[in-house]
């Protein structure tokens, strides 16, 4: 009996264990992914807004193109209604070489509209991984809690045991219980 009851031991413990390291590898995986979405977010925000801003003076008096280029009214604090704004901004000055040339004036160059587009795409691809790692790192924790309740369950049932065996015993009871 001592033997099974070490092996026991052992096999929830290890288990346990691995499932915690397995827990913590996707915790950082998350920071990582989460770290890596905003970043991306940030740059596109940044080159956004610039790009924005001088569009909105080039065609101040152009009210056809500040609606295709969706520059009236406040950018969208949302994420997916933002994304959608920008895309369309960059989609609009791929399909419509005359508003891209209009940006010249300002430096907005064609290779600084195919960033916008490469940081949208970078952007999509780092929310997805995102998601992903979110969805694993909660899998993981509920693997975790399992095991730990497992191992807690096997240790609660090796303490009631041991105070039934040393009953009589009542100084090895109170050190079982915690009390001095």
């Amino acid at each position: 009996m001592s033997s099974a009851f070490h092996i026991g031991k052992i096999k929830l413990f290890d288990a346990a264990r691995a499932t915690y390291d397995h827990h913590i590898k996707y915790k950082d995986l998350l920071k990582e992914k989460v770290n890596q979405f905003k970043v991306t977010q940030h740059q596109l925000q940044t080159l956004y807004g610039l790009h924005r801003k001088k569009a909105k003076l080039v065609f101040r008096n152009d009210p056809m193109a500040q609606t295709q280029l969706e520059l009236t009214g406040r950018v969208p604090r949302n994420f997916l209604p933002w994304l959608e704004i920008v895309r369309t901004f960059y989609n609009m000055l791929t399909d419509n070489p005359d508003l891209a040339h209009s940006l010249l004036r300002l430096k907005v160059t064609p290779d600084e509209i195919r960033e916008g587009h490469t940081l949208i795409t970078k952007l999509e691809e780092h929310r997805s991984d995102y998601f992903r790692a979110k969805g694993e790192y909660q899998l993981s924790t509920t693997t975790k809690e399992q095991a730990l309740n497992a191992l807690h369950q096997w240790i609660s049932t090796l303490q009631a045991t041991a105070k039934i065996a040393f009953m009589e015993n009542k100084g090895v009871v109170h050190l079982l219980e915690g009390k001095s």
